[in-house]
């Protein structure tokens, strides 16, 4: 599994510290977590051990700090502008990007879809 560089990219993580590769990455403007989002590429070898096992191991280094959220996916997120999100006042979860509706609460947010805050306003 390799990371690879992709259309919104807009930084590179690491670029200059060895010995770690570095990381193209999507940093999200305004968003209140400090997403980023990286993209990886599976080996075909990896492919068929996915489809076939169904699982996938994912490793982290905390240096003994608490471990910070994360999510895997293989969908794409919305990389819009800033003002294009639009967020539940609630947990801060995307509800809308442009025209595609995600109604992404984060775990355990029992706010409604509705009433939004848009782009970098929050509570």
């Amino acid at each position: 599994m390799d990371l690879m560089e992709f259309e919104e990219q807009n930084e590179i993580i690491a670029g200059d510290q060895k010995p770690y590769k570095p990381i193209p990455a999507h940093r999200f403007a305004g968003d209140p977590r400090g997403r980023i989002a990286f993209c990886w590429r599976l080996s075909w070898r990896e492919r068929f051990a996915v489809f076939f096992r169904g699982v996938i191991w994912h490793e982290v280094l905390t240096f003994e700090d608490p471990l910070m959220p994360q999510k895997l996916s293989v969908n794409k997120p919305a990389m819009g502008p800033a003002e294009d999100l639009i967020f539940c006042e609630e947990c801060g979860g995307i509800l809308k990007s442009g025209e595609q509706v995600f109604n992404a609460h984060n775990q355990g947010c029992q706010a409604p879809d509705w009433p939004i805050q848009t782009g970098r306003v929050f509570n």
